[in-house]
């Protein structure tokens, strides 16, 4: 009467998170600088050596996974995986080369069963470059025989890799091998930052990655909370630079940015004209040069420089004039509720309307006479004095992200907050 009934098919969506052990701080610490009693150390070598689980693993590399694997290391890889996951199916970890010669998937399982997270049930693969074979090229190869990656297609050309399928962590630089899936982990350094750059990707694509973004969905739950909203000419250069002195971004410049993503934990959203050509080299795989390619790498540079990332991108609409990038940031805005606080860094003039408390513009004026050696024409006009993010800017941006003005991120409820 009701037809036969079927198992409901299983929600696939495999994720891979490509893993590189090298350079990590809190993975491999030598012996004297392990925090654990030696009492501890000797109980665990005591038991280890009747346990039949771990008779053709060695004491001392045991010992090191254990007491040399910081427990601050497995709970990030214990929080990776699990941001990282979707319905039922947990995220991969894949390591991107052996850990000590090790190989052996299961050997490598049997070690990071000694802490307690259950990292070990996410390893599916370690790779092992051959001879003369780079990471890179292992984690290539690896990702073109996992078919289930595979998912978009063109429709012009062949299949293309889908941006939410795989991340990849290092301390190498990869992003122009990997673009719109690799994030570089500084120094070392494990925070908890790289977790949620990693869940947002499998969530919702790189952020240039402009197809996915459907932006009058007003259910975005990216997680966003202090935001800066980020021009590039006239606020990391001065649009002189270029012609001046051969640079297309200021460390000076850079660094100011860097104090205020550091003092409020905020996270960069582009708003620059940069976002164009930013995109197609992105999504041609950073592989053509010429004078925006010179340019983007440089931004690139600095911003790897002070460990800053660009998170997300205002929408590219038609809208044209002096209501333009207002409208776009409004957009973005729309529906992203977890936003509290938010500053604009631009150096023109737009119709900001309600937004302009949020705005520091970068562009110094001086008020003066028309012809200063003429005691009889009193006329004034606004002169541009220079442009660029100073440090009286970035003192004033921190001031409104930690809320020392209007919370307005209440209008972002909607687009027509006006």
């Amino acid at each position: 009467m009701f037809g036969e009934w079927t198992e409901p098919e299983e929600k696939k969506d495999p994720r891979v998170i490509f893993f590189d052990l090298e350079g990590i701080d809190e993975i491999g610490i030598p012996r004297e600088k392990w925090t654990a009693p030696q009492e501890e150390i000797d109980k665990f070598a005591a038991e280890f050596a009747g346990n039949e689980k771990f008779e053709d693993i060695p004491l001392e590399t045991a010992l090191e996974v254990r007491f040399g694997w910081s427990r601050h290391a497995m709970s990030f890889f214990y929080e990776l995986t699990r941001k990282s996951s979707c319905y039922d199916n947990p995220a991969e970890i894949v390591f991107c080369s052996p850990w000590n010669g090790i190989k052996s998937v299961q050997k490598m399982k049997t070690l990071l069963s000694l802490h307690h997270y259950d990292v070990e049930k996410h390893l599916s693969a370690i790779l092992t470059p051959k001879k003369g074979q780079s990471k890179i090229d292992a984690i290539k190869d690896y990702i073109e025989k996992r078919e289930d990656l595979i998912t978009r297609f063109d429709g012009l050309r062949k299949p293309q890799l889908d941006l939410r399928k795989y991340v990849i962590l290092s301390t190498e630089n990869m992003l122009e091998n990997f673009p719109g899936h690799f994030i570089r982990i500084i120094d070392g350094v494990l925070t908890d930052k790289y977790v949620k750059s990693a869940g947002r990707i499998f969530s919702y694509g790189f952020w240039w990655d402009s197809e996915r973004r459907i932006y009058r969905d007003y259910d975005i739950d990216d997680g966003f909370k202090n935001v800066i909203f980020l021009d590039i000419d006239g606020v990391l250069n001065n649009e002189d630079s270029q012609l001046d002195h051969g640079a297309y971004i200021i460390d000076e410049y850079v660094k100011n940015l860097a104090e205020i993503v550091n003092a409020c934990d905020a996270e960069i959203v582009l708003t620059s004209s940069w976002r164009y050509g930013l995109t197609s080299w992105f999504s041609g795989g950073c592989k053509y040069d010429g004078w925006n390619a010179k340019a983007h790498k440089e931004l690139l540079q600095a911003f790897s420089k002070y460990n800053l990332r660009v998170a997300d991108m205002t929408p590219m609409l038609s809208v044209s004039g002096l209501e333009a990038r207002p409208t776009e940031i409004r957009v973005w805005l729309a529906g992203r509720a977890s936003v509290e606080h938010f500053v604009i860094l631009d150096d023109d003039e737009w119709k900001w309307k309600w937004l302009e408390a949020a705005v520091v513009r970068t562009c110094e004026l001086s008020y003066e006479r028309l012809f200063p050696d003429s005691p009889t024409i009193t006329e004034k006009y606004w002169r541009v004095k220079g442009k660029g993010l100073r440090s009286h800017h970035a003192v004033r941006a921190v001031e409104m992200l930690q809320g020392k003005m209007p919370n307005i991120g209440l209008y972002a409820k909607s687009e027509e907050a006006e």
